[in-house]
């Protein structure tokens, strides 16, 4: 019976009060203040702001290094002479370009971004207006610059730009837009 008594004492757990936890908590956390040679909550604070810091960093690196590679689908006016494609608006010895299909076209040094349509109807608009132009599909860069200028001709605000416009750091020439894909629009009015 003594034996079975023994056993159940050492069986026993004492489970500690309150106090006795709160006090062993403390100890533990001046132990590692001590060792750390700051106070716990500022080292902790530290590494969290350290923490959330870097993470802060790697997400506007990811960010910026999708927009670097990001390439978007467009509509480029062009004018076709001669069996080539030039900029609509702006002869080439002002600062308009020469493009080839499926070559990447970029401004000319001292000129601004070129000008796309992210969406066929105002481009559709545009060739109405001007019989001799004709309509590209492209992928372009999304250019961060808001104006557009040549040496010649000075500039113009993004904002006074025809709607639907985009400004373009690069621009790859696709297929050319078809009478089909223009009669569709044109039926959805």
């Amino acid at each position: 019976m003594e034996n079975s008594k023994l056993e159940m004492q050492s069986i026993q757990m004492k489970h500690p009060t309150y106090e006795e936890f709160f006090r062993a908590r403390k100890q533990r956390l001046e132990n590692v203040t001590k060792i750390h040679g700051l106070p716990f909550k500022q080292k902790l604070k530290a590494e969290v702001d350290f923490r959330l810091l870097w993470q802060l960093q790697n997400q506007i690196e990811n960010i910026l290094r999708y927009y670097d590679e990001l390439w978007l689908d467009g509509f480029k006016l062009l004018h076709r002479f001669e069996g080539k494609l030039y900029s609509p608006y702006i002869k080439p010895f002002d600062g308009g370009l020469i493009y080839e299909v499926g070559q990447v076209t970029e401004p000319k040094p001292g000129c601004g971004p070129i000008c796309v349509y992210s969406v066929l109807r105002p481009a559709v608009e545009a060739i109405m207006r001007c019989e001799t132009l004709v309509i590209y599909h492209c992928r372009y860069k999304p250019s961060e610059l808001q104006t557009i200028w040549t040496p010649e001709i000075g500039t113009t605000q993004f904002g006074r730009l025809e709607v639907g416009s985009v400004l373009a750091s690069k621009v790859i020439i696709g297929k050319r837009v078809s009478q089909v894909e223009i009669k569709k629009l044109e039926a959805t009015k």
